[in-house]
């Protein structure tokens, strides 16, 4: 609802049903401090969004009450709560907006895209293949945080506390559109799928990428971040050092990675040309196809007890005669 949010159709949704009926129910209350103060907030920072909409999962509604989960004190990184300071004004505004009502009367929405997030997206199944993929990385759960608004910015954080670790994806509903419709439906969920598999990733690709952090092939590969990302683009914008350039890298790269385990090669000669020109053309990783053709011979050539982690020196190698 915030001036920063209405005039931004990434980070929210606004082709949908559901966003028209929440400006129809919710504009009248535009102007409330809480909006006008998130705004700010909004504005004065980009990464604020992230922030405040990861710890909100530390809170639970009940009864025109925002309480305080019994297991979380903080969602976002950092471990501060961004949110807590304005907790009271976020009742007042449920309040005098009749949140509760408006939320009882979506409830079907929300059902159907919880359900369809759970029985059609395997979640298990991606956690099982980057279990496989990095043996030496495990959680104690994995869980999907959603909301039929979130446009194209997602994220992923860790929680660890006393030895347990938790994965949380913050990400879309991954709503169809009309270009999926000429593939089978199992090929689609496996496609729409992306947006929380490209999350999950990095809780398996991050780590294993921090044992090469001091690595002199990897430092010297990517130390100029130009041969490897367009300037003034999505990719030099939010992925500013070598590490989470070259995670990112990984990132889509898994995507295609999955897709060779998962589809026959008919399907994967027309996806994974299409994820190289998203990640070249619109996100600006200029090098992204010859990584993509690197990374998916490579895997498809390894060793028979061979996994992806064990592949990082000869990726780390790979990137490191690009530059020069």
């Amino acid at each position: 609802m915030t001036d920063f949010e209405i005039k931004d159709s990434d980070q929210v949704v606004h082709t949908t049903p559901y966003y028209t009926d929440l400006r129809t129910w919710f504009d009248p209350y535009k102007n409330e401090f809480i909006v006008l103060t998130f705004d700010s907030l909004l504005k004065k920072q980009f990464w604020n969004y992230f922030y405040l909409k990861m710890d909100a999962y530390s809170f639970i509604f009940e009864k025109n009450h925002i309480v305080q989960s019994p297991v979380y004190d903080s969602t976002s990184w950092g471990g501060e709560n961004v949110l807590l300071p304005y907790i009271k004004a976020l009742e007042d505004f449920a309040v005098k907006s009749s949140f509760d009502k408006f939320y009882k009367q979506h409830m079907n929405l929300y059902s159907d895209q919880i359900s369809y997030t759970k029985d059609s997206l395997n979640t298990d199944g991606m956690r099982d293949w980057l279990s496989k993929n990095f043996p030496g990385t495990s959680y104690n759960g994995l869980k999907v945080i959603f909301s039929p608004l979130v446009g194209g910015s997602q994220c992923e954080n860790t929680i660890i506390n006393n030895g347990f670790k938790e994965v949380h994806a913050h990400v879309n509903f991954p709503y169809s559109y009309p270009q999926l419709e000429k593939y089978l439906s199992s090929t689609q969920n496996i496609i729409r799928g992306n947006v929380l598999f490209t999350e999950y990733n990095h809780a398996f690709i991050n780590p294993e990428a921090d044992k090469y952090s001091n690595d002199p092939k990897l430092l010297k590969a990517f130390a100029d971040l130009s041969q490897w990302e367009q300037p003034n683009s999505g990719a030099s914008a939010g992925y500013t050092n070598v590490m989470t350039c070259f995670e990112e890298y990984l990132n889509w790269g898994l995507v295609n990675l999955r897709y060779v385990d998962l589809l026959t090669i008919e399907e994967q000669n027309k996806l994974i040309p299409g994820i190289d020109q998203m990640m070249k053309e619109g996100r600006g990783f200029t090098k992204f196809p010859e990584f993509s053709t690197m990374l998916v011979d490579l895997y498809r050539n390894r060793g028979k007890d061979q996994t992806l982690a064990d592949l990082y020196p000869a990726i780390i190698d790979w990137c490191s005669k690009q530059v020069k």
